[in-house]
C-alpha cells in the first residue's frame, strides 16, 4: 500500500497574501471603536484618527513591498 503524504504545504501564494492583507486591513479599521476614542481624547481625536491613517499608509507600503516579491502568472499575464 502506498502511504500518501497528505500534510499542510508551507506555502504562501498570491491569494493567501491578499486575503491577509484585507483581513488586517479591515479588521484593524472596524474593531478600533471610534465613538470610545473620541470620548477620551475629545478634540485630539482627530489628530490621532490622522497619526493611525500615517501609520496604516506605512503598513500599506510594507505589505506592498511583500506583494511585489511574489512572482505569478496571473491572469494570463506574466508579473514583471
Amino acid at each position: 500500500m502506498i502511504k500518501k503524504d497528505e500534510g499542510l504545504k508551507r506555502r504562501v501564494g498570491v491569494f493567501g497574501l491578499s486575503a491577509n492583507i484585507i483581513n488586517i486591513i479591515i479588521g484593524s479599521g472596524i474593531f478600533v471603536l471610534p465613538a470610545i476614542v473620541a470620548s477620551y481624547l475629545g478634540a485630539s481625536s482627530i489628530i490621532a484618527y490622522l497619526f493611525c491613517g500615517l501609520l496604516m499608509a506605512m503598513v500599506m507600503l510594507c505589505f506592498a513591498e511583500a506583494g511585489s516579491k511574489v512572482k505569478c502568472y496571473c491572469f494570463g499575464i506574466p508579473s514583471t
